[in-house]
């Protein structure tokens, strides 16, 4: 039987985990917000629009770039639903262990 402080270092890393698939989808969810606001100032223009790229700033058919930014969006709502399933894993793996660990302690406690 693992003990209890192998229990708590196992939440710690669980934990951290966590934290980090958060920020993670912080980030991706602040790309998704740049991108959305990029496609609403794109409205304004019909034919053309200006894209950087390696620095340069080039004439781009305006059409295009909303192509681009949509697919773009796809594929980051797409991993913001991963990264949602994983978070709901670890969540529930959290709180096992934080069962695991309330068990442990009220069996040393008595």
């Amino acid at each position: 039987m693992i003990g209890l402080n192998e229990k708590i270092e196992e939440l710690r890393v669980f934990e951290s985990n966590l934290q980090a698939m958060m920020a993670q989808k912080q980030g991706i969810q602040m790309e998704i917000s740049e991108i959305e606001n990029a496609l609403a100032e794109l409205e304004n223009y019909d034919d053309e629009a200006y894209k950087i790229i390696s620095g340069a700033m080039i004439k781009v058919d305006a059409k295009k770039i909303v192509e681009e930014l949509e697919l773009k969006k796809r594929i980051l709502d797409e991993k913001i639903d991963a990264n949602e399933k994983q978070e709901a894993i670890l969540e529930g793996k959290v709180k096992e262990i934080r069962d695991e660990i309330n068990s442990i302690a009220k069996k040393t406690t008595k």
